[in-house]
């Protein structure tokens, strides 16, 4: 189910995610000129987010970002700077190769799996493929109001005072 959601997700694309394509040209203000198609949803009713809920029970979590890159060269070796704790995330779609590498020599490569890393404090980026890839991430924002996954029950709020992420799980 949520492979379907995915891939019928229309996608309005960022042009802020600057860390992904630290070289890519960019407009007066700082922005991409061109967007990555890459959405957050920190809509609970989504129905992205509710099938995220699901399939992940327990895993605390606030946002959703939907990647559906083309190209590896869209998501070049970058840290999560405003990502709070740990993420999940998982890789769909029919493509060929398009791991997820990570600095310390991890690569979740295998598709529909949910793997956890904390993309604050670890550089990750896409290797090459070929076909559609398509990734969810879930993870933590210190804005908004985190929920645990199946419940919906808001727990007690985060200290986004914390200068290392990990201290706060």
């Amino acid at each position: 189910q949520l492979e379907a959601l995915l891939r019928a997700h229309v996608s309005k694309g960022t042009y802020t995610r600057t860390n992904l394509v630290p070289n890519a040209p960019r407009d007066a203000e700082g922005k991409l000129k061109e967007p990555l198609p890459s959405d957050m949803i920190t809509d609970r009713r989504h129905p992205i987010f509710e099938v995220c809920k699901k399939m992940n029970p327990g895993f605390l979590f606030n946002a959703v970002q939907v990647n559906k890159f083309v190209s590896h060269l869209q998501c070049h070796m970058h840290t999560d700077s405003r990502n709070l704790g740990p993420s999940r995330m998982a890789i769909f779609g029919d493509c060929v190769g398009g791991a997820l590498k990570l600095a310390d020599g991890r690569r979740f490569h295998r598709k529909r799996k949910w793997y956890q890393y904390n993309g604050a404090l670890v550089e990750h980026g896409v290797m090459p493929f070929e076909g559609e890839r398509l990734s969810v991430v879930l993870f933590n924002l210190p804005e908004a109001t985190p929920v645990f996954a199946l419940g919906g029950e808001v727990p007690k709020p985060l200290n986004v005072e914390a200068s290392d992420p990990t201290l706060l799980y």
